[in-house]
């Protein structure tokens, strides 16, 4: 009998300093409810370690400790949410908050005035120039300008680049494929295309790949070298009256 007391005794101590477990604090609170004894030892524990933080409440709560003996303990609190409910919960709101991010962002919320100029002022080139009609990878290259045409760049993107990974020195495939990555907002891996074509020895290729390299450095927020990009284009070249147009927008 003593050592059943000794347990309960342990039991109280640890319920009142929130120590006991969820499923042995359900079994103390329902054999309170059965066991008057119980309900007062229960009761006088809540209040001695009330009382040992704070003396002023001593009163209350033995008012407190009446009312439960003759009323009964209210259910127990809701139990602690298990790392699952919190896992899923941080990962809920982390979707919640990136789904915002990114709306806001297709919104414009976060578009900086450099990529403001750049996209107002991009527009698709057209398919000008002499492409190869002989040579490896030509059935990559037709599907690849087909979709272009279509203004369906993602394919047309994954189209040329299999191009040009059988044929590296055609820098008018290597202009489309990176006006295709800017269309689809890939602006790192557009300027890395368009800086490579700028060396082209024919002026029309280069003088396309400076100007979309102008609008993708834009984009990527590098507006002191667009700037210089678009000073480079030759006077009297296709694309002046635009980087005039553009470099005004910039002042």
């Amino acid at each position: 009998m003593e050592d059943s007391n000794n347990t309960l005794q342990e039991q109280i101590q640890s319920f009142v300093t929130e120590g006991l477990d969820e499923q042995s604090r359900t079994v103390l609170l329902q054999t309170a409810k059965q066991d008057p004894t119980v309900a007062d030892e229960l009761a006088f524990g809540a209040s001695l370690a009330l009382a040992l933080r704070n003396p002023a409440m001593i009163e209350a709560n033995r008012v407190l400790a009446a009312v439960l003996a003759e009323e009964g303990f209210p259910p127990p609190i809701a139990p602690a949410r298990s790392w699952k409910w919190w896992s899923g919960a941080s990962i809920l709101a982390l979707v919640l908050v990136l789904g915002g991010f990114f709306l806001a962002e297709n919104m414009g919320y976060f578009v900086s005035e450099s990529q403001t100029i750049s996209r107002d002022a991009l527009k698709p080139l057209e398919n000008v120039f002499h492409l190869p009609d002989q040579g490896q990878g030509l059935s990559a290259l037709k599907a690849g300008m087909e979709a272009y045409d279509k203004g369906q760049y993602a394919p047309a993107a994954l189209a040329l680049e299999s191009y040009l990974n059988l044929r590296p020195d055609d820098d008018a495939v290597r202009v489309y494929l990176g006006v295709s990555k800017l269309m689809i907002g890939k602006s790192d891996a557009a300027e890395t295309l368009l800086a490579a074509a700028t060396q082209s020895e024919e002026p029309p290729i280069q003088e396309a790949a400076l100007w979309y390299l102008a609008l993708s450095q834009l984009e990527n927020n590098k507006e002191e070298l667009a700037q210089k990009t678009l000073q480079s284009l030759p006077v009297g070249g296709i694309y002046e009256a635009q980087a005039k147009a553009l470099l005004a927008k910039m002042k």
